[in-house]
């Protein structure tokens, strides 16, 4: 079970790297929505994680975490087993990663979703406002 106080208290440990005060922010103003939780070795999940941080960066994808979590990673025995906790926050994805051992948070990844493209409404009369307002998402 994850607790967000955990998490809350991991970031200010780490207050002067970006993603920490974006994720405390985040974690304390909307509902997180646990997607999945993984256990990895940390010489897999680094390997993975630099993948991502190179594909990501290709795609001029806004980031947030990579580095600080590569250096954190590679300081570790690659066989150290990670709890990886993988959230949805609106257009966010976001990844915390934990010491299975102490529970320790040790980063965590934010990815700014991709916009889904646009889809053509029905008897569309070919102007830019009407795809922008069949597209717009309801208002909450």
């Amino acid at each position: 079970m994850i607790n967000i106080g955990d998490i809350v208290d991991g970031c200010r440990s780490y207050r002067d790297e970006t993603w920490a005060l974006l994720l405390e922010r985040l974690v304390t103003e909307k509902a997180f929505c646990l997607r999945r939780t993984h256990i990895l070795a940390a010489g897999r999940f680094l390997a993975i994680l630099q993948i991502q941080d190179k594909t990501t960066s290709i795609a001029g994808i806004q980031k947030w975490g990579f580095s600080e979590l590569q250096t954190r990673l590679n300081a570790l025995p690659e066989n150290s087993n990670l709890r990886v906790d993988e959230f949805d926050v609106g257009e966010l994805a976001i990844r915390c990663v934990f010491d299975s051992d102490s529970s320790t948070l040790l980063g965590c990844t934010i990815v700014q979703k991709r916009r889904k493209a646009m889809q053509t409404p029905p008897d569309w009369d070919g102007s830019l406002e009407t795809l922008e307002r069949f597209n717009k998402p309801a208002q909450q």
